[in-house]
């Protein structure tokens, strides 16, 4: 079934080092990707990333030496690879906040979530955010939460970012 192990173990060896490139925890790279290929971010709003393209790269080598390294099952071998190459950065996610992670690493954020803005005046707005937090640890986690701009601004407003404001605006602290 293997015809060559140098390059089986190469690619394997490669694949890890693609894997850990941009291992998307605790701050997924791809958020801010406008073109990606098999979690690398090729493309953001501050224009191409190199590491990216070095990682999509290697990720196409270390195909190609799987492949010729493999004598049968071809085909399924190289999907099931680029199956598991796939899903098994959030699958190691999620079984090390389950297991070894505490704090705030042992909070998880699927991505479900939305903000909904109501103007009540000309110059006031209304906004309220929805989203599902999942705390993996057997101990209560307290922090504090930070909205992030969009890079596609609707209007070229400000929305989300100005609900950051609303402690210090209502704080007791604030000298005016």
């Amino acid at each position: 079934m293997i015809k060559n192990k140098i390059a089986f173990i190469s690619g394997i060896v490669i694949l890890g080092i693609c894997m850990c490139l941009f291992f998307p925890y605790p701050n997924s790279e791809m958020i801010y990707a406008q073109s990606s290929f098999m979690s690398f971010p090729i493309q953001t709003k501050d224009g191409f990333r190199m590491l990216g393209i070095i990682g999509s790269v290697l990720f196409i080598v270390a195909i190609i030496l799987l492949g010729r390294s493999i004598t049968k099952y071809f085909f399924r071998t190289i999907g099931l690879v680029v199956i598991l190459y796939a899903c098994l950065p959030y699958l190691l996610i999620t079984a090390y906040q389950e297991t070894f992670a505490s704090g705030i690493m042992a909070i998880s954020y699927n991505g479900d979530g939305t903000c909904d803005f109501e103007m009540l005046g000309k110059d006031l707005m209304m906004g309220e955010c929805e989203l599902a937090l999942h705390n993996r640890s057997n101990e209560a986690v307290s922090f504090d939460l930070e909205f992030l701009e969009s890079s596609y601004l609707e209007d070229d407003m400000r929305m989300t970012t100005l609900m950051n404001l609303e402690d210090k605006v209502n704080s007791p602290e604030r000298n005016t």
